[in-house]
This record gives structure tokens, sequence and C-alpha cells, in this order.
């Protein structure tokens, strides 16, 4: 549960462009958003924990137009239940995300493992790092600033 000091994706206004971070990780989590917040970038972040929770997420947003979509996914790539890859996988079939900004956050630095996100449409493959400066950089990117 998001503590209420930080903004949800239902109570952000609708004008800002939404961000869907999977990360299981808290503590990295955190690191992300604060990272941004730091970059000046405010953007409502839909926190999930598992691959699960973010497909059910996005097949939601696929379900109830009042439901705002993300502009950008943010996925780690080891979480539990469904993995970065397979999210991924389910994301790409899916003809309304077919041109959805995917990120896959790892620690991992496996040639296979890039070789696979890219092979499967991600957008980007950042390491992550303690200070997760790709991030902000990612995002102003794909023009969410």
């Amino acid at each position: 549960m998001a503590p209420a000091a930080e903004k949800t994706a239902s109570q952000a206004h609708a004008s800002a462009p939404l961000i869907l971070l999977g990360e299981d990780e808290l503590d990295d989590a955190f690191l992300i958003r604060r990272a941004l917040a730091r970059a000046g970038l405010n953007n409502p972040i839909e926190h999930v924990r598992d691959g699960e929770e973010a497909v059910l997420y996005l097949q939601r947003t696929l379900e109830d137009p009042s439901l705002p979509r993300p502009s950008l996914v943010l996925l780690d790539l080891k979480m539990p239940l469904k993995n970065g890859f397979e999210v991924v996988e389910w994301v790409r079939k899916q003809p309304a995300f077919k041109n959805l900004p995917v990120a896959i956050l790892t620690s991992s630095q496996e040639m296979s493992d890039i070789g696979r996100a890219k092979a499967l449409g991600v957008t980007t493959f950042l390491t992550k790092s303690a200070s997760f400066v790709g991030v902000a950089e990612l995002i102003r990117a794909v023009a969410l600033a």
C-alpha cells in the first residue's frame, strides 16, 4: 500500500503521463521514485510488486477506459509470479500496447538477458545503479517530462 504522501494513479491529475512500475524490492522502488523527484519529474506512478499484478493492472486498463493507461512501463527483470520477460511478452501481444515504451530495470548484465529483452521488443534495458540516474533520462527520452 502506498504511503499517504505518495500519489497513486487514481489520485493523479489526468494530464500527467502515468508510469507503471513493476518492482518487488521496496528499497529499489523508493530509489526510483527519489531519482525521479530529484530530476523534477513528478509523474504519477502506479507501483505493483510482481509481474502478475502488472499484467492485471494493464488488463484492467484495457477493460475500463476510465482507468489511466501508463505511458511507460518500468519492470524489474526478476519479479515473483511473472518475471519481466513474461510481462513484456504479454504486453507485446496486446494491440493497444504495441507502441507502449517498456524498460527493463535489472542488476543483470548478462548478454543473453539483453538480447532476449531486445528480441521481445523492450524499449531499453537499464542496469540498476545506486543512483538510478538512467531512469530519469529514460523518462525524458520518451517525452514524459
